[in-house]
């Protein structure tokens, strides 16, 4: 259906988790262009999760059938209060479905939020945790499920270059007390090493191997300094800012080592939260999950000007305003 249509974006609810996690992983499995996106339970005063499948039950099933959640919200308490083992969090949801006999339950497990694999024994503070249940009232089936997770909230923000994206990140991460991780410092990083080893654009196989060998780490830095980065142990922070980099981001981003390798380092600086994350589809496709996703925009002029008062106060007097212009509108079509 993907492949025929050509969606920008999908919406799935997150009530039926297990598809959505199946549906995401398909996606990125085939490479496809569209972007999924979660959409919250909605839930009726009693908890109950809304569902076209409610109108077949009567008012009496109804009022049972809000057991499921409460069941769900009592294993999350107790989640919450620092119980860990499986069993136990699932006996306590099962005492609270057992209070409701017109309630058959069909199954109530805990799996890992994205590949599904069942949690045996016991979850650490690190698991995304998916506690799922499915039962029948009376002929009607329902499902409904709940996040199990400790971990500080994730607040992606996207937008194109020159955006203010850095700035603005920067500053909510330190007004909340959160890790300001600049994915855009990582893919200049990338950029610097391929201009420095002078490697043609057009060599994939050589920027994949460099790339693959790249070690590269992030220097927090106080405001209003930008953020720090060593590519292989040495420190290139200023270096990865010059014209001569810029340039060259948007053609490295689009290689297809490049963003699988950041992938994985973008993506296990945020395995525990807590961190307010910048950069190009960080919300769709690093952090789907985020708790907060922001698009921050500006015109191609205002973004120019923004970026030419930067390199001023770098020192670099050698560049035009019409010619960051001509760049940023270049680069808004390449990615």
């Amino acid at each position: 259906l993907f492949t025929l249509i050509c969606p920008d974006v999908a919406y799935f609810g997150e009530k039926d988790a297990q598809q959505l996690a199946i549906i995401r992983r398909l996606v990125r499995d085939l490479n496809l262009t569209v972007t999924i996106r979660g959409c919250p339970i909605v839930r009726s005063p009693s908890g109950l999760a809304l569902s076209s499948r409610n109108q077949y039950l009567s008012d009496q099933q109804t009022q049972a059938a809000a057991v499921l959640f409460r069941s769900l919200q009592s294993a999350q308490k107790t989640y919450q209060g620092g119980e860990r083992r499986v069993k136990v969090i699932l006996d306590v949801a099962q005492k609270i479905l057992a209070t409701v006999t017109a309630v058959k339950l069909q199954y109530l497990e805990l799996v890992d939020a994205v590949t599904l694999t069942p949690i045996a024994d016991l979850l650490t503070d690190q698991d995304q945790a998916l506690l799922a249940i499915a039962a029948h009232v009376g002929d009607t089936r329902l499902i409904d499920n709940v996040m199990l997770k400790t971990r500080s909230p994730i607040i992606a923000i996207d937008g194109p270059a020159g955006a203010g994206k850095s700035t603005v990140t920067r500053q909510v991460a330190d007004h909340l007390g959160l890790t300001y991780l600049d994915t855009g410092a990582m893919y200049r990083a990338i950029a610097w090493l391929i201009w420095t080893q002078k490697i043609d654009l057009e060599d994939q196989a050589a920027i994949a191997e460099q790339t693959s060998q790249a070690e590269i780490e992030l220097i927090p830095r106080p405001a209003p300094q930008l953020t720090g980065v060593k590519v292989n142990g040495q420190d290139v922070s200023d270096a990865i800012r010059t014209p001569g980099v810029t340039k060259l981001v948007s053609a490295i981003a689009a290689q297809a080592a490049v963003r699988e390798k950041l992938l994985h380092l973008q993506r296990a600086y945020g395995e525990q939260g807590g961190v307010v994350a910048e950069g190009r589809d960080i919300g769709t496709h690093v952090f789907p999950d985020a708790e907060l996703k922001i698009f921050l925009t500006a015109s191609v002029a205002e973004r120019a000007r923004r970026r030419f008062k930067d390199f001023q106060a770098q020192g670099k007097t050698d560049l035009d305003l019409k010619t960051l212009e001509a760049d940023i509108a270049h680069r808004d079509h390449l990615d």
